[in-house]
């Protein structure tokens, strides 16, 4: 095996939280001289994991430590850093099996395929592994030996369908009949059956790929996802949705740049139903370097055009900020704000639209599977009355909530099912707007 252990570097310059950590564990754990117990350097929080620090210093010769650590790292995406510890804990302990799937991960991460695709071959050839882990290794291995993965891409490939029922498939509005102001008085006007909600059952297939490139101390980041939605007994309920995007970034090691660019498109048979064109830009501060650590940070600008092809009049121009904490833990958590300006192309009913959107979204481990929470709140409000025929020409606004939960069971051989249900609910100081609506699904989906 190619020797790649290099002696840790100590940072010139610790932050102050780091140091006040340092001071503490360091005093009230005096008998760590040596080493810290395995079972805390385990639990030690993403920010913590600093191979500059002296607490970590004293284990450089345990190889149960050292893989470990560098398993702890691979979960953080410091595959240069594990790689070292790694190396070293095979080069104490050559028979660590463990060790040597983790490193094999670490150098896929930086991307040395070659060496790589070595450990993998003497992990399959020489070890006694059980057969679902002989299986996963060999399939990794396939894919490593790959054309596209040789390029220096690492992929994945999501296949997924959806049997689901919602009480609401076309967002209707939550009423009979409309009132309209007019000069004589209030008129109330019955809606026809076709303007009422509709329950029913669909079929939806789903699409994803991401991909990742590293480059010299940035990366390559593609996203492509497609959606298509079959409903027998509504058929206005049919439609398909795809999106591309692709990143640029440079915050794995320290606060850097990111830059990005979208595409979305929702379509049903009768044609387009919306387009939009995103760039998104911004800094990106990684875990281990932020004030907010064990949470990485994103704060930026998006600029989007968004255009309705069957009704002109309601396209418009996005400008806005938003910002996004991710943390790692017992439980994965994303959280995410956005605030803009919608500004009308022409002359939209309501004019330009403020916006202000939230969302939340966790991963919580369970005994037999994964729960995934999603929890969205936005409120929007118009500039200008939305019509003089509703409510004298009240100005719009409105709040949106929308949850879904989501059970996800592996079911070997990289399938996993999933049981969930979605509840999104629109208030509106104008009738017209409400609308709610609750579903559930089953889902099997394959992973490559």
């Amino acid at each position: 095996m190619a020797t790649r252990w290099r002696r840790p570097i100590a940072r010139i310059e610790l932050s102050v939280r780091r140091a006040a950590v340092l001071l503490a564990w360091l005093s009230c754990l005096p008998a760590w001289a040596a080493c810290p117990p395995l079972a805390d350097i385990i639990k030690l929080p993403a920010w913590q994991l600093d191979p500059g620090l002296p607490l970590l210093a004293g284990c450089l010769d345990e190889p149960a430590y050292l893989a470990a650590l560098g398993h702890q790292l691979n979960r953080r995406g410091r595959y240069q850093e594990a790689s070292d510890y790694l190396e070293r804990a095979l080069m104490l302990a050559p028979d660590n099996t463990d060790a040597a799937i983790d490193y094999a991960i670490a150098l896929t991460g930086i991307g040395d395929t070659a060496s790589a695709l070595s450990m993998l071959d003497a992990l399959l050839d020489g070890a006694e592994l059980p057969e679902s882990l002989r299986t996963a290794l060999a399939r990794q291995r396939r894919e490593l030996a790959s054309p596209f993965t040789a390029a220096g891409w690492m992929r994945r490939i999501q296949l997924g369908l959806r049997l689901g029922h919602d009480d609401n498939l076309l967002g209707a509005p939550n009423l009979s009949t409309l009132a309209l102001t007019t000069a004589s008085g209030v008129l109330q006007l019955p809606l026809a059956d076709s303007y009422h909600a509709r329950a029913g059952s669909y079929l939806r297939a789903d699409l994803e790929l991401d991909a990742t490139l590293q480059t010299g101390g940035g990366q390559w980041t593609v996203h492509g996802a497609y959606l298509q939605r079959e409903a027998p007994h509504v058929g206005e309920a049919r439609y398909g949705q795809a999106h591309l995007a692709a990143e640029y970034s440079r915050y794995a090691n320290g606060p850097g740049p990111y830059l990005g660019a979208s595409v979305s498109s929702l379509r049903h048979p009768g044609g387009s139903l919306y387009d939009a064109e995103a760039i998104h830009a911004g800094i990106g501060i990684p875990a281990a370097a932020g004030f907010l650590a064990p949470c990485s940070q994103r704060w930026g600008g998006e600029a989007q055009r968004r255009s309705y092809p069957a009704n002109r009049v309601l396209d418009g121009r996005y400008l806005g900020l938003g910002a996004v904490l991710s943390c790692e833990g017992a439980i994965r958590w994303t959280a995410s704000v956005r605030i803009g300006l919608d500004t009308a192309a022409d002359q939209r009913p309501g004019g330009n639209q403020a916006q202000t959107e939230l969302r939340l979204v966790g991963l919580y481990p369970m005994a037999y599977g994964t729960l995934l929470a999603d929890l969205q709140s936005g409120s929007y409000r118009d500039r200008e009355g939305y019509s003089a025929l509703l409510e004298n020409g009240l100005t719009r606004s409105l709040r949106r909530q929308s949850l879904v939960a989501e059970y996800q069971v592996p079911l070997g051989g990289d399938f996993h099912g999933a049981a969930g249900v979605e509840w999104v609910d629109q208030q509106a100081n104008l009738s017209l707007f409400h609308f709610s609506s609750t579903g559930f699904y089953l889902a099997l989906r394959k992973t490559w």
